[in-house]
């Protein structure tokens, strides 16, 4: 706190604490006394040069009787580590906002390109189905079930982009997507 030891040792805490932090800094050694324990706390102030946060350790140092005699203790200044806190904080958020942007750019790409050609291979082979229909029996099946194929695999597609990112998402908000969110999922499962 920028004192000299002169002007430290041998004079009462209340005389030392910068004040608005007086109080709370006399609570914390008073309960520290009257515990005979270590205390640790943080305190946060703003200043001229910024915001400065400082962790205050103090701890008893008793007599043979178990009595307090003197407080031992260290300020550590956490600001950078706040600092970086922060920085982290503010990067975690650009990394969830370029998730969200790639999960649309997927969404729409396979909504856009993949699902509708899928579903333009699906129109081909019925084209075909009804051009050979009844003429092989076996080959009327391989179409059939490469058509149901091809649905199930637009179906997922068409699952895997509203999962990816609700439409109703940016249209509507979250409260709304997230009740179609549940409905279609209520529908698709059954619960």
């Amino acid at each position: 706190i920028g004192l000299a030891r002169r002007q430290v040792i041998g004079h009462r805490i209340e005389h030392i604490v910068p004040a608005p932090f007086d109080k709370p800094a006399v609570d914390h050694f008073r309960q520290m006394v009257r515990d005979g324990e270590p205390v640790i706390w943080e305190v946060r102030r703003d200043l001229v040069r910024g915001r400065q946060v400082e962790e205050y350790s103090v701890a008893p140092v008793l007599n043979r009787k178990h009595r307090v005699v003197k407080l031992a203790g260290a300020i550590r200044d956490l600001t950078h580590r706040e600092e970086a806190n922060g920085e982290g904080r503010e990067l975690t958020c650009h990394l969830l906002q370029l998730q969200d942007e790639e999960r649309r750019r997927i969404g729409r790409e396979l909504h856009d390109s993949t699902a509708q050609e899928l579903m333009a291979v699906a129109m081909n082979l019925g084209l075909v189905q009804e051009r050979i229909e009844g003429r092989d029996a076996a080959n009327d099946a391989l179409i059939s079930d490469s058509i149901a194929i091809i649905e199930q695999c637009h179906r997922e597609i068409r699952t895997l982009t509203y999962l990816l990112h609700p439409p109703l998402l940016e249209e509507l908000g979250l409260d709304a997507a997230v009740h179609e969110y549940v409905d279609g999922f209520s529908q698709r499962s059954g619960i």
